[in-house]
Order: structure tokens, then sequence, then C-alpha cells
């Protein structure tokens, strides 16, 4: 429902709540840092080829612009592939009340607080051993998992198939997720 005041239309609560969605991030993992390279040398011998179509314009020479479709074929073939090979983990928003939770059940240890103060670095607020996979844990809707099952494949590892910087990305996309959201500028109203 919508009202009009001084000819301008206002929005109800109700029409607000239905247009709310939850933040929402996608993460790629895996697929193996050789099929990452080969793609990015094909984007920038796109990115090349594009410029060197757009530079000359209608000077562009019919083999120019064979090239270009051709590389760009190149682009999408190398990015299936890359796709196929990877992880695809969509992690969602878990909620204010849910976050906190999720926080302070897992309190840094008295001896995680100690070094912090004996390094004269303030406390991160988590233990860092348990409340960075319970979180990535809770944000995870894809691919579809029992709760504890992604946490305790992250966690435990026995074949050490996660990279440090792997859990990170996860990590810092949960973070996001729940502690930041996009802005838009759309315009004056």
């Amino acid at each position: 429902m919508t009202t009009k005041v001084q000819g301008k239309q206002k929005q109800s609560l109700r029409a607000a709540k239905a247009k709310k969605t939850k933040v929402r991030k996608v993460v790629w993992i895996g697929g193996g840092e050789e099929a990452a390279d080969k793609l990015r040398d094909a984007e920038g011998r796109r990115s090349r080829q594009r410029n060197l179509v757009d530079v000359r314009a209608s000077d562009a020479t019919l083999a120019d612009r064979q090239l270009l479709e051709e590389v760009e074929a190149e682009v999408e073939a190398l990015r299936q592939g890359l796709r196929d090979s990877s992880i695809k983990f969509v992690l969602e928003a878990v909620g204010r009340k849910r976050y906190d939770k999720i926080l302070e059940s897992h309190p840094p240890t008295a001896e995680q607080l100690a070094k912090a103060e004996v390094d004269g670095e303030a406390s991160a607020g988590f233990d860092p051993e348990t409340f960075v996979y319970a979180l990535i844990d809770a944000c995870v809707v894809e691919p579809e998992s029992e709760p504890g099952e992604l946490e305790a494949w992250l966690r435990d590892d026995p074949d050490e198939e996660w990279s440090n910087a792997e859990v990170r990305d996860l990590f810092n996309a949960a973070l996001e997720v729940n502690l930041s959201r996009p802005t838009y500028n759309l315009g004056k109203e």
C-alpha cells in the first residue's frame, strides 16, 4: 500500500518488508591455479584485442574482429572449465540475533586474551579457532550440508584439503554478509 503526500508516493512498511532480502555472496573455491592463470591470460588477450578493435573502429579488419570473437569464446570456455572444477559456496546473512548468539558462543580463551594483552593488541572478541568455522557453517546455504558438517570438514581437515587462504576467503565473506551491506546511489528522489 502506498499513500500520497504532496504529490509523492510513500511506501508502507508492509511493502518495504516484502522487498527486503538477506545479503548473499558467492565464493568460488578450487579449480586450480593453472586453470586460473590460463583464464587470466586469455582475459588479458581479450582486453588487448577489444582495445585494438575499438581504436581502429571502422578500420578494424575482419581478421581483427574474428580474433576477438575467438578469444571471447576461449575466455568463456576457460571460465566454464574453472567453474566446473570449483566449489560454489553461497553465503547468506544469519540475522543480527543469530550472529550475536554465535559470537557469544565462541568467546576468546583466557590464553588468547592474555596473549593479546602481552602483545599490546586488542582481542578479536572471539575465539578464532572456533568462531571462524562456526560462522562459515551457519552462513553457507550452498552446497547444502547438515549443521556442523561443513564446520568439521574445514576445521578438522585430516587430508589438508583447505588452505588458510581458502578458509580466510570464506570467513571474510561470512563477515561481509553479516556486517556490511552494499549501498547504491539510486539518484535523487
